[in-house]
């Protein structure tokens, strides 16, 4: 081992030049994981380590009707049994508020919450200037509210506003709260008051939607088998039950769809850095056949010149994992606290498990890459001095079947879907990745065997360049699965990247369309749709769109592979069994789409057909011409189910729903309707727009959803910045890996460029050579890879992201394009560097 370790610094010092970009490969990998996942993983912490406060309590029980005497009965005796310390009731409601003045013309969507005295049991309640709450602030109707409403209804503390019947008095600001809303954005202003003070307003009155609140505070080792108790046994009762993890459970899952594309992109580019690994151990070894040859004359065992080189890449692999870290420390550290969520003591920096998995990626890439390229020194005899191409000829190949290298190979493939699995978190994507790397990887070889033989005529044409290029395609010891591998798996992956990066950019465009709808009319009633309509287009209404909804539940189905003969029956399904808001309607929207069946005509008809949302056909095998029971309002109605629809869920412009009706069989079912309207953009119009719509409809909820529309719009910049820069440096990397792998050739290619000089060809003549033959593998490379990206970004954005899948014809040709260009343009660079020296020499070192 003391000769092994001392040959290894030797070769180390005198080829650092060379290796210096093996440790680039893994130095760039590795920073990108480990960067990524970090900040993934301190926001993920820092969102548990609030999950408390989120829900101000260790579980939170709701309802959205009063809670009857047998739920309460079921909720003392389960809270008795496992202990509950205390419980406190609230009651949260979406409602207007307005300036407790006649001559106002003012009003504004709040989100009221009424409370006790015990309220929260975690978290605190934070007034400006400092000052500490006290329930005492509320009673008396007392309130105190967001900073925001005294600036849209032009009041301060001290002032009285008006809720419902009741006027209340502002007593402070708050500034944060807790047991906030688990959505990222709120409908208006939170205001808090006296949970003894709701019935004064007369909210009960009006059809409110109230959402009637309980919050425990039990020990922790009791909370989930509290949970799971309540929920069995209140399955009856209209009532819901979630503890603290179950909130940062569902604050977590948010990210779950950035996280899964930023591991992809770290993944990516450590596998490029990996096929650059790839490609400089491949030309390095290339290099040293004469030192290795002399080594084994010398005595020295196969073994030992494999610990040579393999005790190379294991410091070069170390060194470029620190390198890494390094890098991934000062990029995260330029990540600002905070961004884009609201989360106190989030501290970005390099997590523990984040550097163990990005360092153990990292050398296991590193070295599974060098595998393959380093067993070629079992190959190398003593007799390579005497007779260079004798031990590597194309016969020799033929009649040996190297079975190391086939076992290689199966490893490399068997680690690499381990790899991914581990990295992303998913089989799925793992195999997604794996099996688009072995699909593309065999078509690039069987695509170089192709080439060979196609161009093989060519080798007899009198054109010195043509000739030559061919010669250089087909010759023994030649480039062109280099070549091919490299670039075509690297445009494979760094055009998946691209291609994702797009559709989830879309996606966010999508969301946000200019003439997408920004309030939300609820609790509409038939009578008052044609004059509601009417007073919000004379008000200014861009855009005023009624809908009927109801509500119903499915309590059957009668299907060709699927029978559900009771509510039960549906119930055992899960979400079939849910409470849905359906419509009836004579026309398709511009998000959706028919999949299968026929949708119905303009006729109206007393016989009831349904259009059913796609997903319910793949969840629950309900087809074209299945039965389905309904139960709409306490009336059941069978209809038949004759068309599935796709439904882009994320165009807000029409909303969605997972049943349509055909017209004529609701009509006379009690129904109300929802509207989609977008009013005046400026806040103090809006404000009176909204104002005047309620001014006799109390029963009408409105949801202003333009503060919503404006702080997703500054989160989906920051989103949409993050994947372009993710994406950008993914794409950057893979450039610098790919090239850097071709110009790696220039060292197989310095002895014939300085024969082709000493026989007097010319600097043009030699240039053209490498053009025609870099330019012809270059582009064959990047179609192959293209249709492996497409591919693979396909199978990630449907089957992963849940992100309709759009293909980038465009880009994808451009990359073909780019691709042919780069790969020419480096391979005549790179010769040209050679053909500046000396031909005498090169071949003296040669």
């Amino acid at each position: 081992m003391k000769f092994v370790f001392r040959m290894a610094v030797r070769e180390m010092r005198s080829s650092i030049g060379r290796l210096l970009f093996f440790f680039l490969c893994i130095a760039i990998g590795v920073a990108s994981m480990v960067a990524l996942r970090s900040m993934i993983q301190s926001v993920s912490a820092a969102l548990l380590q609030e999950s408390k406060t989120l829900t101000a309590a260790d579980v939170l029980i709701w309802t959205e009707r009063p809670f009857s005497e047998n739920a309460l009965y079921i909720i003392d005796e389960k809270l008795e049994r496992h202990g509950a310390m205390a419980t406190t009731q609230s009651i949260e409601t979406t409602t207007m508020a307005r300036p407790d003045d006649d001559e106002s013309q003012v009003a504004t969507m709040i989100e009221l919450r009424a409370v006790e005295e015990a309220f929260p049991y975690y978290g605190t309640m934070e007034l400006r200037g400092g000052r500490p709450y006290e329930h005492s602030l509320l009673r008396n109707r007392g309130a105190v509210v967001r900073p925001e409403l005294l600036t849209r209804l032009d009041v301060d503390v001290g002032d009285t506003i008006r809720i419902g019947d009741a006027s209340f008095t502002i007593r402070d600001v708050i500034v944060r709260e807790a047991g906030r809303s688990l959505s990222m954005f709120t409908m208006g202003p939170r205001v808090f008051i006296d949970y003894a003070d709701v019935e004064s307003t007369g909210l009960y009155d009006f059809g409110s939607r109230l959402r009637w609140q309980i919050l425990v505070r039990v020990d922790g080792d009791e909370v989930q088998e509290l949970v799971w108790d309540l929920e069995g046994a209140l399955a009856n009762e209209f009532v819901r039950v979630r503890s603290f993890r179950d909130a940062g459970d569902r604050l977590a899952r948010r990210l779950d769809r950035g996280e899964s594309y930023l591991s992809l992109a770290g993944f990516v580019i450590l596998i490029l850095g990996g096929v650059g690994v790839w490609s400089v151990i491949r030309v390095f070894i290339a290099q040293k056949l004469k030192s290795i040859a002399i080594l084994k004359c010398l005595g020295a065992t196969t073994r030992q010149v494999l610990l040579i080189y393999a005790c190379q890449v294991f410091f070069l692999s170390v060194v470029g994992s620190a390198l890494g870290l390094l890098i991934a420390q000062v990029a995260v550290s330029l990540i600002p606290s905070g961004l884009g969520f609201d989360l106190k003591d989030v501290e970005y920096g390099l997590t523990t498990s984040a550097v163990v998995q990005g360092v153990g990626v990292g050398l296991l890439v590193s070295a599974l890459f060098s595998l393959i390229p380093l067993l070629h020194v079992r190959l190398v005899r003593p007799l390579w001095l005497l007779r260079p191409e004798g031990n590597l000829s194309p016969s020799t190949k033929r009649r040996r079947i190297d079975r190391a290298q086939i076992v290689a190979g199966a490893v490399l493939v068997v680690a690499l879907v381990g790899l991914a699995v581990w990295q992303a978190g998913s089989l799925r994507i793992g195999w997604y990745v794996c099996a688009t790397f072995v699909a593309v990887a065999v078509a690039l070889h069987l695509a170089g065997v192709g080439l060979v033989k196609v161009v093989s005529p060519l080798a007899r044409k009198a054109y010195f360049p043509l000739r030559h290029a061919v010669l250089n395609v087909s010759r023994p010891g030649n480039q062109t699965r280099v070549v091919l591998l490299a670039v075509g798996l690297g445009c494979c992956f760094v055009l998946a990247v691209r291609n994702i990066q797009s559709n989830l950019l879309e996606q966010f465009a999508i969301e946000l369309r200019d003439d997408a709808p920004d309030m939300f009319f609820i609790d509409i009633q038939p009578d008052q749709a044609a004059t509601l309509e009417g007073r919000a287009r004379r008000l200014g209404a861009e855009t005023v769109k009624l809908v009927p909804v109801l509500r119903a539940r499915v309590v059957g189905v009668a299907g060709a592979a699927v029978q559900l003969d009771d509510y039960e029956a549906v119930r055992e399904q899960g979400s079939l069994g849910r409470e849905y808001t359906i419509t009836y309607r004579n026309h398709l929207e511009d998000n959706e789409r028919i999949l299968d069946g026929a949708f119905w005509d303009g006729a109206h008809s007393s016989d009831p057909e349904v259009s059913i949302e796609s997903s319910l056909r793949d969840r629950y095998q309900i087809d074209v011409g299945d039965r389905m029971t309904f139960d709409i309002m306490g009336r059941r109605i069978v209809a038949k189910v004759t068309s599935i629809r796709d439904v882009e869920w994320s165009d807000a412009r029409n909303g969605g729903f997972m049943f349509v009706f055909r017209p004529g069989g609701l009509e006379d079912v009690p129904n109300t309707y929802a509207g989609f309207i977008k009013g005046p953009r400026d806040p103090m119009e809006r404000a009176r727009f909204q104002r005047d719509l309620v001014a006799d409809y109390y029963n009408i909820s409105i949801v202003d959803l333009r503060d919503v529309l404006d702080a997703l719009a500054q989160v989906v910049d920051k989103v949409s910045l993050a994947i372009s820069v993710v994406g950008s440096v993914a794409l950057l990397s893979g450039a610098m890996i790919l090239l850097g792998s071709v110009a790696m050739t220039k060292y197989q290619r310095r002895y014939e460029t300085a024969i082709f000089r000493t026989l007097g060809a010319s600097r043009r003549r030699v240039a053209t050579m490498m053009l025609l033959e870099y330019g012809t593998l270059g582009a064959i490379a990047g179609i192959i890879g293209a249709v492996g990206g497409g591919v693979l970004a396909f199978l990630l954005s449907n089957r992963i992201l849940e992100v309709p899948f759009r293909p980038e014809l465009v880009s994808n040709l451009a990359a073909v394009l780019i691709a042919a260009l780069a790969v020419s343009l480096v391979g005549v660079a790179v010769t040209l560097d050679v053909v500046r020296q000396k031909p005498l020499a090169i071949l003296r070192v040669g």
